[in-house]
């Protein structure tokens, strides 16, 4: 789970794929068969060209028709360089010689990433493997990679990719002739973003056969797009015989159909004869979209050890902050909540009481306090005063069993884990039981030892041994979902529309749809229980395993 830095070469596999596919794909029109078209792939050492090191990508026409492309014949050479840390994704391209695969010949693209960091794509290293099978007669679709600065249109840096028909029959695609510009972005750092490029046979998908492209992050690192890691799927399909198969890549911008940008497909044969795709022509439409650029966290600072001095824990399972970011831990077995101000200084001992478990703060400074000698919940106001309390030991209404997790909504209602007793309890704030929900078991709404609850707009987010769960405010089953690689969660944080977890030794960062899931400080814990999210976005977590608080913010 460890971010990696990575470039460009991971789309440019979607990228080579699809305007191959254009250049490849042409079918039966007025032209005589041309030169073949051929690229040559090769190793590029760090250097000038690339720091640390890259490929070389040259192509040009066979004009002397001998299969080779000749230093003579190169129209166009393109580098893509490795990024820093992590394995190199490496991508093989060889001609594909008329045959089961080709009917006509055509490329065969081999990807994977570099594990033994040979330089070299091995066999035992290749993940995926498509080919780009030549078409019949028609002028050649070209296709001109180059290299994208910084700046507005790439960020971070990337390609321009220029399309058109090679009208003159030179083997350049010349300014005129372009028809198509898009801009295939870096990323920033985070795991690395994998596709997998497959043959889609004839069928309900392409009536002619074609490409599957699958795409999606590589949460696991293990190199491979697993199933459960695929969050796209587009098919590029093989046109008819006759007029030429015409695909135009154009940049879509932030909206409907791609939230944060990314790039619009169409495809079509080109009726008319004239080179162009027209809005007539288009037979079917794809988005590829970007995704968020993935965030990353760094450690800010730590504090506590163990002990029963001030500024060290016995058991340091809970932390909470208050309005003023003020950090308060709470140390269960050693009998105390401490306060600390947002640097991680000591202030003072804020309550000495019998097996204090948890605390949440109003904005106007009242605050719950949970106490498990007794099984009850008070409410006190800015100095301490205890305004209301209620609670016994059992498992009755207004009865608990032990707590975890407090949360409290918009309208002040109160939702308590009742940990032992497998439920959540709600409350107002005088005490009185509005409602509860949950049984012992796995099915849709029962909990095993629930823990930690947060609330985020109208929705009620709980953890226990089966996984999240998601209710609304009166305790309606929504949703449940299993994170990948994790298997035990604790406390839950909610800031705007993120939501946070404690997962023993990993942080997890993600939204309502759990569409895209960020691990953070893997590695760094071990035994994370308590978290909070101040108002700087910074993240404090209560790390029960090494008696310490630690606070993360963005780099």
């Amino acid at each position: 789970m460890k971010n990696n830095k990575f470039t460009g070469l991971h789309l440019l596999v979607f990228a080579l794929s699809v305007t191959m596919f254009t250049a490849c794909e042409g079918e039966e029109g007025p032209q005589g068969i041309g030169l073949n078209s051929l690229t040559n792939i090769s190793t590029e050492q760090s250097g000038d060209n690339c720091e640390n090191g890259g490929i070389k990508f040259e192509v040009g026409l066979d004009s002397n028709e001998n299969g080779i492309l000749d230093e003579t014949e190169v129209s166009a050479t393109q580098y893509i360089c490795n990024g820093i840390n992590g394995s190199n994704s490496l991508t093989k391209i060889t001609n594909e010689p008329a045959g089961t695969n080709c009917e006509n010949g055509g490329l065969k693209i081999d990807s994977g990433l570099d594990t033994n960091a040979n330089g070299t794509l091995d066999e035992t290293e290749i993940s995926a493997t498509a080919y780009i099978c030549n078409g019949i007669n028609g002028n050649n679709s070209l296709t001109k990679i180059t290299s994208e600065p910084a700046g507005i249109n790439c960020t971070s840096g990337g390609l321009k990719v220029d399309s058109g028909i090679d009208i003159n029959n030179n083997g350049i695609l010349d300014e005129v002739e372009v028809s198509t510009t898009a801009y295939i972005c870096n990323g920033l750092d985070g795991s690395n973003s994998l596709t997998k490029i497959s043959n889609e046979p004839v069928g309900s998908n392409c009536e002619n056969g074609g490409l599957k492209i699958e795409s999606g992050l590589d949460t696991n690192a293990n190199g491979i797009l697993d199933e459960a890691e695929i969050n796209a799927t587009n098919f590029i399909c093989n046109g008819n015989n006759g007029n030429n198969s015409i695909t135009r890549i154009t940049d879509e911008p932030a909206g409907t159909n791609c939230e944060n940008g990314g790039i619009k497909i169409e495809f079509g044969i080109d009726l008319n004869n004239n080179n162009i795709l027209d809005s007539e022509e288009i037979t079917s439409t794809t988005f590829d979209c970007n995704t968020n650029p993935t965030e990353s966290y760094q450690i800010l600072y730590s504090f506590g050890s163990e002990g029963t001095q001030d500024g060290e824990f016995l058991s340091n399972e809970h932390i909470s902050i208050d309005s003023s970011d003020n950090i308060y831990v709470v140390d269960t077995n050693g009998g105390k909540i401490e306060r600390f101000n947002n640097d991680g200084t000591f202030l003072n001992r804020f309550q000495t009481i019998n097996s204090p478990r948890n605390i949440h703060f109003f904005n106007d400074g009242r605050f719950i306090l949970t106490k498990s000698a007794e099984n009850i919940i008070s409410v006190s106001d800015q100095n301490g005063a205890i305004l209301n309390e209620w609670g016994s030991s059992g498992n009755g209404n207004s009865q608990f069993g032990f707590f975890r997790q407090i949360a409290v909504d918009t309208d002040e209602f109160i939702y308590v884990v009742d940990h032992n007793n497998h439920r959540i309890q709600k409350f107002d704030t005088q005490g009185n039981f509005i409602t509860k929900w949950g049984q012992n078991g796995s099915g849709d709404g029962d909990f095993d030892f629930p823990w930690g609850i947060a609330v985020l707009g109208e929705n009620i987010i709980t953890s226990d041994n089966n996984g999240i769960q998601i209710f609304n405010k009166s305790g309606d089953f929504i949703k449940k979902v299993m994170i990948p690689n994790v298997n035990i969660y604790y406390d839950i944080a909610t800031k705007d529309e993120n939501i946070f977890i404690a997962c023993g030794n990993v942080v997890v960062k993600t939204t309502i749809d759990f569409d895209n899931i960020l691990y953070i400080g893997d590695g760094d814990f071990s035994g994370v229980t308590g978290i909070a999210v101040d108002s700087n976005d910074n993240i404090i977590v209560s790390d029960l395993g090494q008696r310490i608080v630690t606070v993360l913010g963005k780099n």
